[in-house]
């Protein structure tokens, strides 16, 4: 009964934030995205693990490799490319899957107890809205390649 309590309050911290988003339009460039993935089969979804989801669109090859949105957007295509309400809520319950995720790690691989892993799972599901990072993350336009960040000095990697 404690593991299902614990569940349901991570769900909880994982959905609740996210529902008043889940009626907004997509913002830049999403419509053009979820067209341009509606238009892939469905065993597509493997090569976005080691090419890029956007297939040169932009001009560039963005440095990044992003299967879950790629597929998410897909998913939702079946309602409707042009309907954000579906891409909206499969997001969020991807959310609440990867909350639930943390909690298992944080209870089995890590060994906490059951309380402080439903925190460690709570602080994960509400940190992306609520964090810091949400609150400085910058918007970057599409033709805007990712900036590359030199290693921090106290990196192993870093070159003195």
């Amino acid at each position: 009964m404690r593991r299902v309590l614990a569940a349901l309050a991570v769900c909880a911290a994982a959905t609740l934030p996210y529902l008043s988003t889940i009626h907004n339009y997509f913002v830049q460039d999403d419509f053009g995205v979820v067209q341009l993935l509606a238009s892939k089969p469905a065993w597509y979804f493997p090569r976005w693990f080691t090419t890029t989801w956007m297939d040169g669109i932009w001009g560039f090859i963005p440095d990044e490799i992003r299967p879950f949105p790629a597929v998410s957007y897909q998913i939702a295509a079946w309602w409707g490319a042009g309907s954000p309400v579906a891409n909206h809520i499969i997001n969020i319950a991807f959310h609440a899957a990867n909350g639930l995720l943390v909690l298992a790690v944080a209870r089995i691989a890590v060994g906490l107890t059951l309380p402080a892993a439903t925190v460690a799972a709570i602080v994960f599901a509400l940190w992306a809205r609520f964090g810091p990072v949400a609150a400085r993350r910058p918007r970057r336009p599409p033709d805007e390649p990712v900036p590359r960040q030199p290693p921090a000095r106290h990196s192993p990697h870093a070159r003195n």
